[in-house]
């Protein structure tokens, strides 16, 4: 170089990108790219039985490679029981049973079937879909193992009776 020169240099602003990776439950929900500074966010995740609280690490800002648990906690459902007695049948059906309120994940046993009714046995519950009894007294269950997403809602567990029978001997 035989003269001055004046260099001058040339910057292109390009934020530093990290991964941001949100695990739900045990699965990978969403892995997306945020610039420096910015704010990591995605859609809310919707897990049955489950309400969504938010996440475990901060999402704002991030200046690193993150991954971030949901806060998940079980929601609770009621189990309401129905003494089987219908319109038309002859004989009533005595007692009362006290609803039930249980977690999604809790393991619970029903209680021992407190009605009574005059030439029937109590066999044991079933649910509006079915005739039959699907759930006996004493069970133990996770309502997340016995129920889909559409009867959460609304548990009612029937009481199914069998009529007794006599045999008269004459001789």
């Amino acid at each position: 170089v035989k003269s001055e020169i004046k260099v001058y240099p040339v910057f292109e602003q390009v934020f530093r990108l990290y991964t941001v990776t949100f695990i739900v439950g045990n699965d990978i929900y969403r892995t997306i790219s945020v610039a420096y500074g910015d704010h990591a966010k995605v859609p809310t995740p919707t897990v049955l039985g489950y309400d969504f609280l938010g996440w475990d690490q901060s999402l704002n800002p991030i200046v690193k490679d993150l991954t971030t648990q949901a806060i998940l906690r079980a929601k609770s459902y009621e189990i309401t029981f129905d003494n089987g007695y219908r319109d038309g049948d002859i004989m009533m059906v005595e007692g009362h049973m006290q609803t039930l309120i249980i977690d999604y994940d809790e393991r619970i046993t029903l209680p021992e079937s407190v009605y009574t009714r005059d030439g029937y046995v109590f066999v044991g519950w079933r649910t509006s879909d079915t005739d039959y009894p699907t759930f006996y007294d004493k069970e133990s269950f996770r309502i997340r193992d016995r129920f889909s997403a559409d009867e959460l809602e609304h548990i009612v567990l029937i009481a199914t009776w069998l009529a007794e029978e006599y045999y008269i001997h004459y001789e």
